[in-house]
């Protein structure tokens, strides 16, 4: 039986033009974001020639570098005499020399070598800059700006006392000594797990719930419930439609999700970059850098975000599948299913600064996806404790189960009409 569920999914086209619109919409955030993006293979060439560990042998063979093709750069100089030890000291002083007189090749010779200076000099600092870090100060900064007080601003504090270990022992394993993309210049983190995974989480959970109140709801809206629920599989048909949905889902999400990955490392080079710690300071966006609660790879980061990705849709299955026993109409469910997606994120903004209860209103299913470029880490305050996601997943996980119980149950005992 599972296997003719599975044949009303496959025969409904509209599944297959929403799977390809998707994975088109995902492309084109994909490709706006190239043209910004043309001197991304200087990090490529840093890694083949250093490696991505940051040490001193790296740092004087960049260095040694930087002085040869500054050479180059001195007799580009129209003013005998001035002598640059940097490129930019030298762009910022002639920048319409630059565009009359360079060639196309000389120019990208030279913006390229200002780049590699640029990830020279941020390699050089970092180490003072994470002796300066503090995970307190930055939570009390995110308190005062959300307003938190009381028990809420307590258990904050609390929590960022565990992200200051985690930092220490990040400090101390090296995690942020490894080249990666500049974030503060090509925020490919934010385009990836941010952008790209917000859009594939709100794509994925509106296949989902097409999907799951489909299958659900077929023979009522196909008028032929009398006829399927009174055979001898009777009303046990419904765990033939869980089923089906479960499997229908995780290959559309799957699907999905790797067609956009594929895309994405098709387009950016991450070839030398895949066991580079996430929480490497080349990541970073913003003054308080990503740190993750644990010492992950990128790779390794990467897994954890699909995983969380498919396990939060398959929770909205979940729902939308107790939705469809009672309703019995996709429509309804779709509408429903997303009244109740707004008021999860509504209810927290009306709950008191001062009480543990704003922190706890974010533990929904639906917050959890607003925010996954730090999932796994310790840079937002409503969600600084490490196994929020786990916690987060596994609580409304039981919590929509035993709903789905309680609805077939009430289902077996219904009548039909």
């Amino acid at each position: 039986m599972i296997k003719y569920e599975l044949i009303k999914v496959v025969k409904s086209p509209i599944f297959i033009i929403l799977l390809l619109f998707f994975v088109a919409l995902n492309g084109l955030i994909i490709f706006d974001h190239k043209n910004e993006r043309k001197n991304l293979p200087v990090l490529q060439n840093i890694v083949e020639q250093y490696g991505t560990k940051i040490d001193d042998e790296a740092l004087a063979g960049m260095k040694k570098e930087i002085d040869h093709e500054m050479v180059w750069v001195n007799e580009l100089n129209p003013k005998s005499g001035e002598q640059y030890q940097f490129p930019y000291e030298f762009i910022k002083g002639h920048e319409a020399f630059l565009y009359q007189h360079l060639t196309d090749r000389e120019l990208n010779r030279l913006f390229n070598l200002n780049l590699f200076t640029q990830y020279y000099e941020t390699a050089k600092s970092v180490d003072d800059i994470y002796s300066e870090l503090d995970a307190t100060e930055f939570a009390r900064q995110q308190i005062k700006k959300y307003g938190l007080s009381g028990e809420a601003e307590e258990t904050v504090l609390n929590q960022a006392n565990l992200l200051e270990k985690r930092l220490q022992q990040l400090v101390k394993n090296g995690e942020h000594r490894h080249f990666f993309y500049l974030g503060s210049v090509y925020e490919m983190h934010s385009l990836l797990f941010k952008k790209l995974g917000r859009a594939i989480a709100f794509e994925g959970m509106i296949l989902v719930v097409l999907i799951t109140a489909l299958l659900t709801n077929y023979e009522f809206e196909h008028r032929t419930f009398f006829v399927a629920f009174t055979s001898k599989r009777g009303r046990n048909l419904l765990w033939d439609k869980l089923a089906a949905s479960v499997i229908a889902n995780v290959c559309a999400v799957m699907l999905l999700i790797a067609a956009t990955l594929i895309i994405y490392f098709s387009v950016y080079d991450y070839s030398n970059l895949l066991f580079v710690p996430i929480s490497s300071y080349f990541n970073s966006e913003t003054p308080f850098p990503y740190i993750s609660w644990w010492n992950l790879s990128f790779l390794q980061y990467v897994c954890l975000f699909v995983g969380c990705l498919l396990l939060s849709q398959l929770l909205y299955m979940l729902l939308t599948f107790s939705l469809s026993i009672w309703l019995k109409n996709s429509y309804l469910v779709f509408f429903t299913f997303a009244l109740f997606a707004g008021v999860s994120l509504w209810l927290p903004s009306v709950v008191s600064l001062n009480s543990k209860f704003i922190l706890i209103m974010h533990v929904n299913p639906f917050y959890l996806i607003m925010n996954p470029h730090v999932w796994f880490m310790g840079n937002n305050i409503f969600t600084m404790f490490p196994y929020f996601e786990a916690v987060t997943i596994a609580a409304w996980a039981v919590i929509f189960v035993l709903l789905g119980f309680f609805s077939m149950y009430k289902f077996k005992r219904q009548p039909l009409n």
